[in-house]
């Protein structure tokens, strides 16, 4: 006597689970791809320094280096995670409370040590080094003399921080919570001008113009003029400059360079 008939899959249900196999294991193969001139790793990135010589690129494991933003290796010197910006033509790498500077990426010295936990870091053209702290900002001279400055009111949780060359009481501070925030004391007050979830933090070289890293892309505007993006609208994870060239690390590893902060494109050949 035959059994009940078997039970069949509708013919749609079973293309769509076929189809839903196919694209996991191409998601899987896409992720264990190593895209050419990505900077190596899955950690996150903490931060981007370019000296136009030099890149570091800084991450939750440690720095990577650079000469022309596509061929990459560790620097040994450091195997946790650290914060990178540079000041004027130093390279700066702060990590477990000690300040690293120096022009050669294989020659850093250390300058400061005992430092508090920093959330960003940035330097200007002065060559100080400026730390984001949780309720202020610390300002580092070349000298290894610290200043503090507290403010009542801004970012709780600065991610990105950025001083204007040609003004260093205009402050930029990045939020990943409440947007970009804005001084012009130095820092000892700070006022909401975007919004937008900030990653990044950068200030074009006449200081006319400013730019923010987001998920959406970069940003800029002017002093009198509202935020637009340019036409990098890849998810930012970092932006430097150096001189006037200007970079940025998105979320594909990749590193990208402007010449005038608006038109990008990838310092890596792109496979066709």
């Amino acid at each position: 006597m035959p059994g009940p008939p078997r039970k069949r899959w509708p013919l749609g249900l079973a293309g769509i689970l076929g189809l839903l196999l196919i694209i996991s294991v191409a998601v899987a193969v896409v992720s264990l791809r190593t895209i050419e001139g990505a900077v190596p790793g899955r950690e996150p990135v903490l931060g981007l320094a370019a000296t136009g010589e030099h890149f570091l690129v800084g991450t939750s494991a440690g720095v990577y280096f650079s000469t022309d933003g596509v061929e990459w290796r560790p620097l040994e010197q450091f195997a946790d995670g650290a914060l990178v910006a540079q000041a004027g033509s130093d390279l700066l790498v702060l990590t477990g409370g000690k300040l690293y500077r120096g022009a050669d990426p294989g020659n850093l010295e250390i300058v400061v040590e005992e430092l508090p936990l920093a959330l960003a870091l940035a330097g200007d053209a002065a060559g100080r080094t400026w730390l984001g702290l949780e309720d202020g900002l610390l300002v580092v001279e070349p000298s290894g003399e610290r200043r503090s400055v507290r403010y009542a009111d801004g970012p709780d949780d600065m991610v990105a921080l950025a001083v204007d060359d040609t003004n260093t009481d205009k402050v930029f501070a990045g939020s990943l919570s409440s947007g970009l925030w804005y001084s012009r004391n130095g820092g000892r007050s700070f006022e909401l001008a975007l919004e937008t979830p900030t990653r990044a933090a950068m200030v074009g070289v006449t200081g006319s113009r400013r730019f923010i890293g987001t998920s959406g892309g970069v940003l800029y505007s002017t002093p009198n003029d509202p935020w637009e993006f340019t036409d990098l609208r890849l998810s930012v994870e970092a932006l430097a400059r150096a001189g006037r060239k200007y970079y940025a690390v998105t979320t594909d590893r990749l590193v990208y360079r402007s010449d005038d902060g608006l038109a990008w494109h990838p310092v890596a050949p792109v496979a066709p």
